[in-house]
């Protein structure tokens, strides 16, 4: 009896751990966010891939490639956002980690549009951090500002 009564003491014990270890905060919670800000002139294209490499599709695209249907669609299936002049987006219920935005401007000239130089940027997102990426420039070449500083993985 009393080896059954230590040990329902320790099976307790080792919930009410584990339930104090859960409340503190431990675990993965998908809950940091990056905010991308157009500041530059033009219209700004965006992706997003977890890690430390960028968009493979828009940095093999060329500068000056008219942006046709069938590239309109890849970016669209692709995950990409477009954002106007002084708008923002925001990639939301992110994991910690490091992440990398592929960016470019684009160009609209006559009625036909562009693709830019294409820029990346590698941050860091903590546990429920908001990382503010503004993007300032033209279809020449986009700069980035990280905000806080301290998430710029590569500055």
């Amino acid at each position: 009896m009393k080896n059954f009564l230590f040990a329902l003491l320790a099976g307790l014990s080792f919930i009410g751990l584990s339930t104090v270890a859960e409340a503190g905060g431990g675990g993965t919670k998908n809950n940091g966010q990056i905010r991308v800000v157009n500041h530059g002139s033009g219209t700004l294209v965006v992706f997003l891939n977890a890690g430390t490499t960028g968009n493979d599709d828009l940095l093999n695209l060329p500068a000056g490639t008219t942006v046709t249907n069938d590239i309109q669609t890849q970016f669209n299936t692709t995950g990409g956002r477009t954002v106007t002049g002084n708008g923002s987006t925001s990639f939301t219920n992110l994991v910690a980690g490091d992440y990398t935005l592929t960016a470019e401007f684009l160009s609209t000239s006559n009625g036909t549009t562009t693709t830019g130089e294409v820029t990346t940027t590698t941050i860091h997102v903590n546990k429920g951090q908001t990382v503010t990426v503004t993007y300032s420039g033209n279809s020449s070449g986009a700069t980035a500002t990280v905000s806080p500083t301290s998430a710029n993985v590569n500055p």
